[in-house]
């Protein structure tokens, strides 16, 4: 996801090289409680709740899963209490998020923040993130801080 991230703000949009094989497997999910509400169709997931698909992972206190009627499988996620997503490339913390299965598409707000590996980081109020095609777009008071390697420090004696 962030790996080409050498965050030229293109508009605050980058396209990331991870595969978008992330988008097609298989979900596992763990929490420390579960609850169905068979009326709403909605699964409530508390505690150390992580969900893996292929190389990301979300973390959050708190998950609700939405089902399609016709099929039973899951078609929303939303993540609540503060979450980290990590990739093979990086990460992205937020308030919250939402993710939309069958899109492929992450959508994290409030506070968020995308670091790559080599430590540089973008900070919004808002991150959408297409699994399929790897592009990142950022929106709202978008900030970025490159780490531009070890500077020689400049001598002052004359």
């Amino acid at each position: 996801m962030l790996a080409p991230v050498a965050f030229a703000q293109q508009g605050a949009q980058t396209t990331a090289s991870e595969s978008s094989s992330a988008a097609d497997a298989p979900l596992s999910i763990a929490s420390d409680s579960l609850t169905f509400d068979e009326t709403s169709g909605a699964t409530v997931l508390e505690g150390g709740v992580t969900i893996t698909q292929g190389a990301l992972q979300i973390e959050a206190p708190r998950m609700e899963l939405f089902y399609l009627q016709q099929t039973g499988e899951i078609r929303r996620i939303t993540a609540t209490g503060g979450i980290t997503m990590q990739t093979e490339t990086g990460s992205i913390t937020a308030q919250q998020a939402e993710y939309l299965v069958e899109s492929g598409t992450i959508t994290a707000r409030g506070d968020v923040v995308l670091r790559n590996k080599q430590g540089d980081r973008l900070t919004a109020a808002q991150l959408v993130y297409d699994l399929t095609s790897g592009e990142v777009q950022l929106q709202g008071g978008v900030r970025t801080l490159l780490r531009q390697g070890d500077r020689p420090q400049q001598s002052t004696d004359e």
